[in-house]
């Protein structure tokens, strides 16, 4: 199977681990667009290659990161500075996480 192999909606389900309805919903937000929508039966493929995208997606939400920001990211982004935008994307998150416990350190302190 090449990147350009089209998967049902169902088989990116599975090998990704994510609901149908969050397909959806990243679709919807223009984080993950369908590479075909059947206009017969509405029925949404994505390419292998999209696999890539979504497992990011997915980590980088564990790592704390919104999909507000992550949407945004993916939308400045250009080949020329993906990793200037990770970078900064991943550094507000770690002063972020610093953030909070300094602030749980000091709550600790006062018990």
């Amino acid at each position: 199977m090449n990147n350009d192999t089209l998967l049902s909606i169902g088989e990116l389900v599975k090998i990704c681990k994510v609901s149908h309805k969050t397909l959806r919903y990243y679709d919807q937000l223009g984080l993950l667009k369908p590479a075909l929508v059947n206009q017969n039966n509405n029925y949404r493929f994505y390419k292998k290659s999209q696999i890539t995208r979504l497992t990011a997606i997915k980590q980088l939400l564990e790592l704390g990161i919104s999909l507000e920001d992550i949407s945004t990211f993916y939308n400045q982004d250009t080949p020329l500075t993906i990793f200037d935008n990770l970078k900064h994307l991943l550094g507000t998150q770690e002063a972020s996480i610093e953030n909070e416990i300094t602030l749980l350190s000091d709550k600790l302190k006062k018990i």
